[in-house]
């Protein structure tokens, strides 16, 4: 089977920017972020959309939540 060069794709906010060290079986991807960060990702991650950005996505739904919590008085304090 023919490795599949992802080079330059992009997946979601995450453009291929090389290949990085496999783990077991697994080809893995260095990454750049949107954002500005970087990740290292497998193939199939990447092209079933498990992986989109290099976290930033996760803060941000994290940080939006907060507020809305927050602004509902939902917090402790």
């Amino acid at each position: 089977m023919k490795l599949e060069d992802l080079t330059g794709i992009r997946f979601g906010r995450l453009v291929v920017t090389s290949r990085a060290e496999n783990s077991g079986k697994h080809v893995r991807w260095n990454c750049l972020c949107d954002c500005g960060g970087t990740s290292v990702s497998s193939s199939s991650h990447l092209k079933h959309g498990h992986t989109k950005s290099c976290g930033c996505i996760r803060n941000e739904i994290a940080s939006a939540k907060a507020v809305q919590m927050e602004k509902h008085g939902m917090f402790d304090t």
